[in-house]
């Protein structure tokens, strides 16, 4: 049985067009191995944590690092770049303070953000901001990522596997029914 094609089917490349790209060509062997495409539970969860990861760790190029990640990792390709949208222009300041936060109470200082003093020039008025919530923010954002990656991978792991074992007791239980 035959599916109408959609948007995507016309549109996108597929992973033999991409694997011929003259750029693409020496990672050709790895952009066409099947687990980077396919839906199971091992690669959708890789990419899922890997584009998770990559979301909350870079504000700039994040589909690019997680797909790149993913070749490696043989996760899958499209849900790594896909689970980069949790961070977009209405989501990153509140994730940022998040981060910023984080990284401030492990470190012990006080979640405030400073104010910009009036009398100095608006310059290094925020070159002092920036020194004041640099570290407390780069700690927040590399635990933060790591975390959510991690909390990824395995919840989805969980999640598929609950399911699984569901459907597999409704199909025993109708089988024994029968």
């Amino acid at each position: 049985m035959s599916r109408k094609p959609n948007w995507f089917d016309k549109h996108l490349p597929s992973k033999e067009e991409l694997a011929a790209h003259k750029w693409l060509r020496p990672w050709a062997e790895r952009i066409v191995h099947p687990s980077l495409w396919h839906i199971n539970r091992r690669s959708v969860s890789r990419g899922a944590a890997l584009g998770m990861f990559f979301a909350l760790l870079t504000p700039i190029g994040q589909i690019f690092f997680a797909a790149l990640a993913s070749l490696y990792m043989r996760g899958n390709v499209p849900i790594a770049a896909a689970t980069t949208f949790i961070t977009n222009p209405l989501t990153l300041a509140p994730v940022l303070y998040c981060e910023y936060a984080i990284g401030s109470l492990l470190l012990g200082r006080p979640v405030s953000l400073p104010s910009l003093p009036e009398n100095e020039h608006w310059f290094w008025g925020a070159i002092q901001t920036v020194q004041y919530l640099g570290l407390p923010l780069v700690l927040g954002i590399v635990v933060l990522s790591v975390i959510a990656g991690i909390v990824t991978y395995f919840g989805i792991e969980a999640v598929w596997r609950w399911r699984s074992t569901r459907k597999w007791r409704s199909r025993r239980a109708q089988r024994a029914r029968v």
